[in-house]
């Protein structure tokens, strides 16, 4: 209910399994002449995180330049008109306030 009064279709939950801890991201994909049509969903391994990745910063710079590391480079805009503007006019990130 609150993500409807919020506008927001993702969920964000935890789930744990054992002694396994995940934190986990649904996030429907939607068409208007369909509704729902299929989802996204993100799990992530909060133990590794903190029991491993945040020992050290050196561990913690490691998994960061793994998980920016890419395959290939497209030529997509997926950006709103206003926030493809301000990146053309050098907004970095979307908590970039300069813009």
């Amino acid at each position: 209910k609150k993500r409807q009064l919020l506008h927001e279709d993702k969920l964000n939950y935890e789930l744990n399994i054992g002694a396994r801890k995940f934190k986990c991201t649904t996030i429907p994909i939607i068409r208007k002449e369909f509704g729902v049509v299929g989802a996204i969903c993100i799990n992530v391994d909060v133990n590794y995180l903190t029991d491993e990745v945040m020992k050290n910063q050196e561990r913690v710079e490691a998994w960061f330049k793994n998980f920016c590391r890419i395959e290939m480079q497209v030529d997509e805009n997926i950006l709103s008109k206003d926030e493809f503007a301000k990146a053309q006019k050098g907004k970095r990130h979307f908590k970039d306030e300069a813009f």
